[in-house]
């Protein structure tokens, strides 16, 4: 795995790289670092997929600059993707979900790219429900102010998803009952190409729960006749 650095205007991210061409950018979730992602990309090396994962703006090795608002994490994975011109899939958790659907439709990146990959996240969850659950298993993140950011950009991030077209795929975590069954019907109304499948043994920490699973999880996806269709046509694979 190779260490790599992502410098930006008014921040350096660190990430790491597996293979020599990158077919999945992983965004992990807001409290974490690119750490967590080492057995998925260990795994879907073994399958012949390279992968990256920074840590983001202020998490993990990478400097905290500029203002911390979903606006930011968005613009930074849209750097992220036109620096690895070979990505494919984007895979978001939680924050790095957020980021990847406003990445995608507002900075217009899906049009290179086969596939999203949403991990335990929906766009525009109920305000005081994630707030109740942030603080009861995330210690005080449910009081962070990029919580609030994120959740009074609501409008935004719905009109962000029904711009997305590409195939796109939600993982929820069995273990977690923060996202509701209407929530996860909104989200097929604005996406009618939308897949859901479960790991029933992870909390909302998929990736450092089940990452195995989840690496499965994304193998499959990445064989489903639409994406593979997809990253010929865009010339990705």
């Amino acid at each position: 795995m190779q260490k790599i650095q992502l410098h930006l205007p008014d921040a350096t991210l660190m990430g790491d790289q597996s293979g020599e061409s990158v077919d999945f950018l992983l965004l992990h979730a807001g409290g974490e670092r690119r750490q967590v992602w080492h057995p998925v990309m260990q795994r879907l090396s073994r399958s012949g997929l390279g992968s990256v994962a920074y840590d983001q703006r202020g998490h993990g090795r990478s400097e905290k600059k500029g203002s911390e608002t979903i606006t930011t994490f968005a613009a930074d994975t849209a750097k992220m993707l036109t620096t690895h011109k070979s990505t494919r899939i984007v895979v978001g958790a939680s924050l790095g979900g957020f980021a990847a659907i406003l990445a995608l439709a507002e900075y217009e990146e899906q049009s290179s790219l086969s596939g999203l990959v949403l991990v335990d996240v929906i766009p525009a969850p109920d305000p005081e429900r994630v707030k109740n659950f942030l603080s009861n298993s995330m210690g005080n993140l449910g009081a962070s102010p990029l919580v609030e950011n994120i959740l009074s950009n609501a409008d935004r991030l719905l009109k962000a998803t029904a711009a997305l077209s590409l195939p796109l795929h939600l993982v929820l975590a069995g273990q977690n009952d923060a996202i509701h069954d209407y929530e996860i019907q909104r989200l097929k109304s604005l996406c009618p190409q939308l897949t859901v499948s479960h790991i029933d043994h992870a909390s909302h920490l998929v990736a450092r729960d089940a990452p195995t699973l989840l690496a499965d999880h994304l193998i499959e996806f990445e064989q489903r006749h639409e994406v593979r269709y997809l990253s010929r046509s865009t010339g990705s694979a």
